[in-house]
């Protein structure tokens, strides 16, 4: 064979190698159009990893039509991660005005569909096959907050799966999205599991939060609650000053304040309390301050009390102060009367506007010892009737 022969034999196989993977192409092109997803997925396939079909924008458009056709046929989300990719290939190329355009009507519409089809799943209480699909969501389109937000809701109230919670909410933050919702949810999650590590967790969870949104309170009430509840008194007591420095006209944050102080200090803060609470507006915050101040004195007179109690009547001390410290305790009761009866008027008229409200019966328990104490005995009946 002369070289003349050779170059035209070797032209020859490169072109039908060429108009080969073209045909790839083309076959996928024909097996989708008749509905034939499987048989179009294998010879697309095929061109993405060809040379000479690679580089083109139709070869990819293709691609990510076959594969969002196959995501419904097999009832499989995942295809829909190849037919986003698919599309997005073929616009990075720009090699085809019309292809380019397509791909990215149909790249544009995917997302809406991925949230449409979860949401169907979501109505018929699919909630795995709608997490499912959120998934992919995130994956498809990871700026937008929908499906991250849909997954959370899922996982927290129907699925269960806290630690996916976590992880759905920590990735937002770490996009840049810093909403305290995202936060709260994180710190939900981490409560629920209700471990000691998960607890640590949370109020690490807490600082996070009132790092990134210095201009909210709820977190650092939070914190507050948490430290309460960990018996954390010196942390509780610096995470409530420092939201009373943000809301000083709050008279819960003095009430919770106050109920980590003891004698004069606590009756001043309480006091305090008492000038900031509308009652009309928060009659249960109000009801509480009132009880809390009256307690405060009942609490000093039922100690002498116990005190005097454990007295020998023949011992010396009992003769010096046994006068005295009766004269205490009837003092200190009666201090507490206008204090037990304001909450007890408020209790009243919570329970009358709202049945669900629960009779004070510790309110009025106090009320009945101190009126007994000043030797009020028929206002003491009368409490003794309503318990």
């Amino acid at each position: 064979m002369n070289k003349l022969t050779l170059a035209l034999a070797l032209g020859s196989f490169i072109s039908l190698g060429a108009m080969a993977q073209n045909g790839a192409v083309t076959n996928a092109k024909l097996y989708f159009d008749e509905g034939d997803y499987d048989n179009a997925r294998i010879y697309i396939d095929k061109a993405v990893n060809h040379d000479k079909t690679k580089g083109k924008s139709k070869t990819w458009t293709y691609r990510g039509l076959i594969y969002q056709k196959l995501a419904d046929a097999k009832s499989d989300p995942s295809f829909l991660e190849t037919a986003v990719a698919s599309y997005e290939k073929s616009i990075e190329l720009n090699e085809s005005k019309g292809m380019v355009e397509k791909a990215e009507e149909k790249k544009g519409a995917i997302y809406n569909e991925i949230i449409n089809k979860a949401f169907k799943k979501y109505e018929a209480e699919d909630y795995a096959g709608a997490y499912e699909i959120y998934q992919v969501g995130m994956k498809v389109s990871p700026k937008d907050t929908l499906a991250y937000v849909y997954a959370s809701t899922i996982c927290m109230n129907n699925l269960k799966k806290y630690d996916d919670v976590v992880d759905i909410n920590d990735r937002l933050i770490k996009q840049g999205f810093k909403k305290g919702d995202y936060y709260r949810n994180i710190y939900a999650a981490q409560l629920m599991k209700g471990t000691a590590e998960d607890s640590t967790a949370a109020l690490a969870t807490l600082d996070r939060a009132i790092a990134d949104n210095p201009e909210s309170t709820n977190f650092l009430k939070w914190r507050i609650d948490m430290y309460m509840a960990m018996g954390k008194k010196a942390e509780a007591k610096e995470s409530i000053e420092a939201a009373i420095a943000k809301e000083p006209s709050n008279p819960m944050l003095y009430c919770l304040k106050g109920s980590l102080q003891s004698g004069a200090e606590a009756e001043a803060t309480y006091t305090k309390a008492k000038e900031l609470v509308d009652v009309d507006k928060d009659p249960g915050i109000a009801e509480y301050i009132y009880f809390s101040i009256g307690s405060i004195y009942y609490n000093q007179a039922a100690e002498i009390d116990t005190k005097l109690r454990n007295m020998d009547y023949r011992d010396p001390e009992f003769k010096k102060n046994g006068a005295k410290m009766k004269a205490q305790i009837k003092e200190n009761m009666g201090k507490s009367i206008p204090y037990f009866e304001e909450a007890h008027k408020i209790n009243n008229m919570r329970v009358a506007a709202n049945p669900k409200v629960a009779v004070a019966k510790d309110v009025i328990q106090s009320l009945m010892n101190a009126y007994i104490q000043v030797g009020q005995d028929a206002k003491a009946d009368e409490m003794a009737k309503k318990l």
